[in-house]
């Protein structure tokens, strides 16, 4: 039984569920930088331009409220050998939220702004289905793993025109979360059979610094964001239940919970870009890198395998052009950009960083596919916009040193974005 408990365990390993693997993904700021895949840092002219070029700012020379909403379908389908299953995650929440004011300057302009965003989430999902022989035994086992979460940012950010066609800004964000982790496994092996239901809640709160710079003229635009590592402390909450049913030993219950606290991190990263606005079209395009953890912990020895030491790279381009004479703008956009297995790095109070992700390989990395409209008039927007991503992941399954099989993980997300905003 204890055999059989211990192979049932180990076999099914979902990938986000390891600690030293941190699953997330920009959920982004504003529907107009949404319908172009997020390719905004040169481009940047309303209020989101606090979280992706804070610069930009100070060539806003407006005042303006917007509010964005948005909802999102992450659908995940998992195959180990020949057993395929799927599962989704549907969520509808705001996005953002905030004001931003222009001061009248003698020289240049003055643009402060504030806002409530949720720009990053730790969404996850899955769920496997595992039929083999180890032993001269048949084992059956599913799984089920469910995470939701991310992280929420309070922020202020100030841009200022320091010469006639080029500003710098700031912006400083408290960040705080949640993240609940849920996963259910059964195993069988028509004698024995076990159910273990395993849970997380954790919560977050830390800080976020990014700095930008822009140059702009009436057609072309240059802009750059450098935001440094984050610092965000933890506590985590576990419980795990678990009932084995033999004929011999008949039903067993165990329970089991802790606590943890520790820090979660991030890199260094930054995007640079350029526009350009012709009469009829606006064409954007920018790169973006996260740098590897060993510019934040250069004392650390992360393994030449890890992802974590190594550049993560991404880019893509927007496109923006009226309809006509109809007070209407089609946007269109496409990003890719390599996932990230390690963009935090959790590391727990008198423990070490875990840096080792060597049954992890990313199939396919993320591309994200764009589109939307603004209806617009003088002193209010409305901006709808529509993604499609798509990313793989593979994890190698092993036991005792025997490579059981690879357990693959084929994702897309669906989301609808949309922002309304008044300017006065």
């Amino acid at each position: 039984m204890k055999k059989f408990l211990l192979i049932a365990v180990i076999v099914v390993a979902n990938v986000a569920a390891e600690d030293n693997v941190r699953f997330g993904f920009e959920n982004g700021f504003g529907a107009r930088a949404f319908s172009m895949a997020n390719n905004y840092v040169a481009l940047s002219n309303d209020l989101s331009a606090i979280y992706w070029n804070p610069a930009a700012m100070s060539f806003s020379l407006t005042r303006e409220f917007q509010v964005t909403f948005d909802v999102s379908s992450l659908n995940g389908v998992s195959t180990f050998s020949d057993n395929m299953q799927s599962t989704s995650m549907n969520r509808l929440k705001i996005s953002n939220v905030g004001l931003m004011y222009s001061f009248p300057a003698t020289q240049g302009g003055l643009t402060m702004a504030f806002a409530y965003s949720n720009p990053f989430v730790f969404d996850d999902v899955s769920k496997a289905s595992v039929d083999f022989f180890y032993d001269n035994q048949h084992l059956s086992i599913e799984d089920r793993f469910r995470t939701s979460g991310g992280l929420k940012y309070f922020t202020g950010g100030l841009g200022l025109q320091v010469a006639p066609r080029v500003g710098i800004g700031t912006s400083v964000s408290f960040v705080y979360g949640r993240e609940n982790l849920e996963r259910a496994t059964y195993a069988s092996n028509g004698y024995s059979d076990i159910a273990i239901d395993y849970g997380i809640k954790g919560k977050s709160v830390g800080y976020d610094i990014r700095v930008g710079a822009i140059y702009k003229d009436d057609m072309l635009s240059a802009g750059l964001r450098f935001t440094f590592p984050q610092v965000i402390r933890i506590k985590e909450t576990d419980n795990e239940k678990e009932t084995q049913f033999s004929p011999v030993d008949g039903a067993q219950y165990y329970e089991y919970s802790d606590r943890y606290r520790g820090k979660m991190y991030s890199s260094y990263n930054g995007a640079a870009g350029i526009s350009l606005t012709l009469p009829v079209l606006t064409i954007t395009a920018e790169g973006r890198a996260i740098f590897p953890f060993g510019f934040v912990f250069p004392s650390e020895e992360i393994p030449s395998k890890s992802q974590a030491g190594y550049f993560k790279v991404g880019g893509g381009m927007g496109l923006e052009f009226p309809v006509g004479k109809v007070p209407m703008l089609v946007r269109t956009g496409y990003s890719i950009d390599e996932v990230d297995l390690h963009r935090y790095i959790s590391k727990y109070d008198k423990e070490d960083f875990i840096w080792n992700d060597d049954n992890f390989s990313i199939d396919q990395n993320r591309h994200q596919i764009s589109a939307g409209i603004v209806f617009f008039s003088s002193n209010i927007s409305l901006d709808i916009g529509y993604s499609y991503s798509m990313w793989k992941i593979t994890e190698k399954v092993i036991h005792e040193g025997v490579f059981m099989g690879n357990l693959n993980h084929d994702y897309s997300l669906h989301k609808l974005m949309m922002s309304l905003s008044l300017r006065y």
